[in-house]
Order: C-alpha cells, then structure tokens, then sequence
C-alpha cells in the first residue's frame, strides 16, 4: 500500500556532477523487492533543512516527527514553531495527530531544529530550539503521548529570544541548571544502542561567561539512565572558575565532562552508530575557531564498554577528552582537504569494520572501510548517486539513499549497486534522516521536499 496524502565554484559543481555519474550503479538488473509506504505530507518551514537533527522516532506501530514549521502569525517577533506530529494506521488509513512544542522558535536553517528519542519506558525527550542557548527540553509525561509535556530545560524570554535573532548576541553565562548538563547547546542529536537505551551528543560552551571566542566550545556525549532519570555525561573533566561561567552560590570552581574538547577548534556534529556486538563507532569532523573557516579533519573512534575506554581504529587510546592532535584521521595524509558538510556518517557491518561517508569539496561522497589488514582506512569509493547516507544492515547488506527518494542496495563492498526503490512522484524529496529498526528489518525515512515547503516518511521494509 502507497499512502499518498554560502558557495562554491562552477567547476567544482561540474565535476561533483560527473563524479555522481560514475560511481558503480548496476544497470539493468532486478531492484531489491522492498515494501514502501510513504505517509501523508504535511507543512514544514523551509529553515526545517538541516543536517544535525533527529526528528524521527517509533513507539509501539506509531511513528513520531519532530519538525519546524511556519508560524500563525508573526506577531511575536521569533516567527517559527516546533511541532510534534504521531502517526499510525488505523483501520487501513493513516492518520496525524499533532501538537505544539514551541511557539517561538528562531528562523535559523542550520541550527534550531528538533531531535526526538523515546526511551526504553516510552517517554518521548525532545530538544529543540537552539544556537549557543540554555537547554530547551521536555519530556511527555505518559509512555507514547504526545498531549503533555514536562519541561526540564532552562527557561528562556521572549525578550531573551528575540536577542539571539535580532542582535546575534547569547548572553547566557550560566553552567546551565537543566536536566541535561551543559549551557550554550547547539546540536543536539539523539542516538539508540541495541538495547534501546539513548545516548545524546551536542555542542556546549565550556566557558559560557567568557567573551564568544574563548568560550571554549567542546562537543558532549550523555547517556539516558532510565532507573534514576538522569543524563549522565561521557568524557573527561574540564576545570571550570567563576570567572568563566556563572556558578552555584558558594562555589568558586567545578568541573564539567567534555568528550572532544580542543583549545582554538570546534568539534562538529559528533555521529553515533551501535554494531550487533553493541560497540560504539563515533565520527565527526572540526573547525577552526574563526569566522567561515572550512570544515575539515573527519575523524572517527570506537568504545567496545561505550562508557569509559576509547580508541582510534588503528586501537590506540584515547585520553578523554579528546583533543585534535589526537584524532583518528579518515584521510591523515592531507588533514587539510576541505569538507562540503561536517557531517561524517558513520556505520558498521555485522563484523565491527566501521564505514564512513564524508563529501569533500568539489568530489561526490565518498564511503571508506578500515581495513584491518593494513592498520589504514581505505581509499574513497563514489556513493551512489551522491549519496550521504549509508547504512549496513545486521546479514551485511549495504543500503545507500539518495535525494529522490532514491534507494540503492548491494550485498558486499566489491559488487555493483543496485536501485532498489525510487520516487518517481512529480516532487522530488532530500534532505534525508534515517531511523534504521534493525529489529524490524525497517528504514523510517524522513524526507522534505525540494523546494522546502513539505515533508513526509517513507516507511521502508526489506
């Protein structure tokens, strides 16, 4: 059943183009027999597209999306909402329901989305809203419902609100006092380990009282403790004074747990993928601290305890947290080599060899193994019509997916790819996030349109 309802060079365009064109596609063979169902379209705002956020998760046959999207009205100054949506078939027709997060979420196309995640007792956690901004998060306060909800943040003004997008300023020095550690959150992504346990990794400001640029801005990793209902952080200990962050009375200094943290770098978009052996594989890439710096450097560690003992592939390791001239480098022979996205998308196979796809500048996406047998990471093979998703399934199948929809399967490295679903609706769907039920032997897919203005799931079954 179908459910219907800032920029680089010409020349660089071009052979990003012709490069698309020659990555292994197999022609003329059988498409892989998939299930999909695509779910009613529904209205986002065009600052929805990003690459950082989570907006996808299932509870008990329902599907739940977090999204931004225009407002009433714009009388509040803010212009946009956050709103959550639970879908879920009922006597053979899908149904919406939805309901307002926030009413006053920042117009900001990079940075302010929402990540959702449910934990193992059915409490929906949503994060959203954010640049360099105390924590904006709330919980439902029942298993699977999306009518109430328990804010657990640090509360923040209009007025407050209405300083960040008219005047580009984040006066907020506090340590933070939300349930989540940390101040100055930008980010936020939610990730499952197989035991259905979450994990949360966002950017935050070590130094929050400082002056902007030496606020110290490291990247953390937190795991859900379901039993107490705490976020308890991963990484290792940061002194921090008053004079660098407004304190609780009665103390001069503390510390906080930072996991990639590097004087004069950020760290970006810190990826998490969990193997059948429950391992984690973590990728990200940096940034120079400065205005528009390239990104650069894409990195990538693994946990075998995912609490306290990591390691680069090579298996030397690390001292948390970790800092640049450590990392773990996908291409070390040329650290330089600029990225058109931060994003490093990580996997695994069902053996542990991690995979990654980054998309250097003027090249199409690459996806890279790490060879064990040479202590290296191998040389970049073309992703499938430039895709930057990447996924392995638990019997080693390779999945890839596309702007489109476009889906591509193979079975090992060494074969060609084969399409094995496209859309061939009149409106084209990208900037995609994936949910992978592996359980289930399931891809949720959400997707926006070209042209920004809707979104929608693809219920993919293999």
């Amino acid at each position: 059943m179908r459910f219907r309802s800032k920029k680089d060079h010409v020349l660089a365009s071009i052979i990003q183009v012709l490069l698309m064109l020659v990555a292994p596609v197999a022609q003329g063979q059988p498409a892989v027999a998939l299930d999909v169902k695509e779910t009613p379209a529904f209205p986002v705002s065009p600052s929805n597209v990003n690459s950082f956020a989570t907006p996808l998760a299932y509870y008990q046959g329902s599907i739940y999306v977090v999204s931004v999207e225009p407002p009433l009205s714009n009388n509040n100054g803010v212009n946009l909402r956050t709103v959550i949506r639970k879908g879920s078939e009922r006597q053979g027709r899908w149904q919406w329901e939805s309901a307002v997060i926030d009413e006053a979420t920042l117009d900001d196309m990079y940075h302010t989305q929402a990540s959702i995640a449910i934990d193992k007792e059915g409490y929906l956690h949503v994060v959203y809203n954010m640049h360099n901004m105390p924590w904006q998060y709330v919980v439902s306060k029942k298993p699977g419902d999306i009518t109430s909800f328990e804010f657990k943040g640090d509360k923040i003004s209009l007025a407050e609100k209405s300083t960040v997008k008219h005047l580009n300023k984040t006066p907020f020095p506090s340590i933070g006092t939300a349930a989540i550690p940390g101040n100055q959150i930008t980010y936020p992504a939610f990730f499952y380990d197989r035991q259905g346990e979450i994990y949360l990794t966002y950017r935050f400001a070590t130094r929050p009282k400082k002056a902007f640029g030496n606020r110290g801005f490291a990247f953390a990793l937190a795991r859900y403790d379901v039993p107490t209902k705490r976020w308890v952080s991963l990484g290792g200990s940061i002194k921090v004074t008053a004079g660098e962050a407004a304190l609780p009375r009665g103390l001069s200094e503390t510390e906080v747990k930072a996991f990639i943290c590097s004087e004069g770098w950020q760290p970006q978009l810190l990826r998490l993928f969990f193997d059948r052996k429950n391992r984690m594989h973590i990728s990200w890439s940096w940034r120079e601290f400065y205005g528009d710096s390239p990104f650069v450097r894409p990195s990538y560690a693994y946990s075998r305890d995912n609490e306290n003992l990591f390691y680069r592939a090579d298996g030397n390791k690390h001292t948390l947290p970790v800092r640049l001239q450590d990392s773990g480098l996908l291409f070390p022979d040329r650290p330089e080599s600029r990225l058109s996205s931060p994003m490093a998308y990580v996997t695994a196979d069902p053996e542990g060899t991690p995979y990654v796809v980054t998309s250097e500048k003027g090249k199409a996406s690459e996806v890279r193994y790490y060879r064990w047998d040479a202590n290296e990471w191998s040389s970049g093979e073309p992703t499938p019509a430039g895709a930057q998703i990447f996924e392995i399934d638990d019997v080693g199948k390779q999945w890839a997916f596309a702007t489109g929809l476009k889906v591509y399967s193979r079975n090992e490295s060494n074969m060609n790819w084969i399409k094995a679903y496209e859309d061939t609706g009149s409106s084209r769907f990208g900037f995609l996030k994936i949910l992978h039920l592996q359980k289930h032997g399931q891809f949720l897919v959400y997707a926006q349109s070209v042209d920004g203005k809707s979104a929608k799931v693809y219920d993919i079954r293999y």
